[in-house]
């Protein structure tokens, strides 16, 4: 099972603001307002719109289940699989050379 870490606060707008990480990703997943209107939100990875969670939510809530829906169904990503190969190997490395 992934670890996934929620954070609820409130953005400068005064609007509710999630960002959610995960073991899974690098980038934490953003849900803020979007920009052209008030009342609905929109998730964001690095400032940017997420590529593979399209569309607007009505709620804060509804984004976060769309969010967590993704990380579940989602594989590591390939950034967060080489990290983890690289950490093995140096442990290795250091295990080998120390021993």
């Amino acid at each position: 099972m992934e670890d996934v870490k929620i954070e609820e606060t409130i953005g400068e707008d005064g609007g509710a603001r999630a960002t959610i990480t995960s073991s899974k990703f690098k980038e934490p997943f953003v849900i803020k307002k979007a920009g052209f209107t008030g009342t609905m939100f929109e998730v964001q990875v690095s400032g940017r719109k997420s590529g593979n969670i399209h569309g607007l939510f009505t709620t804060v809530d509804d984004a976060k289940q769309a969010v967590l829906q993704h990380i579940r169904l989602s594989k590591p990503s390939k950034a967060v699989q080489r990290d983890k190969k690289w950490m093995e190997r140096h442990a290795r490395a250091e295990k080998k050379s120390g021993s």
